[in-house]
Parts: C-alpha cells; structure tokens; sequence
C-alpha cells in the first residue's frame, strides 16, 4: 500500500479491525460502537435469531 507523505497512519479497532483516521474516532467507535468481530452465523445482511421474551405468568 503506498503511503504518501503528510497523511495520518490509519488505527486499527483491535476487537473488530475497522480502522480510523484518529484516536478520537478510535475511542469513540470502541467506546460506543463497536461490537467484535462477526460470527460465522452472524453476517452482513442475516437477521440474529429471534429474541425471548420474558414468560408471562398464567392467570
């Protein structure tokens, strides 16, 4: 990959490899967003299995 000379280095996210072209952005995203790497099972587009809801009582 060329670099050319004045550009910032870009920064990896160590959990999910996305990179940034700051710390700032960097701390934001691992703060906030970022949320590992995907799963086999899990990927772009597929929908995660249905969540449970809490079991009512019975009246």
């Amino acid at each position: 990959m060329d670099s050319h000379s004045g550009e910032p280095a870009l920064l990896p996210c160590g959990t999910c490899d996305m990179v940034f072209r700051s710390s700032a952005l960097l701390a934001t995203h691992t703060q906030r967003f970022c949320i590992g790497h995907p799963t086999q099972e899990m990927t772009f587009g597929a929908q995660a299995s249905v969540a449970t809801e809490p079991q009512r009582a019975a009246n």
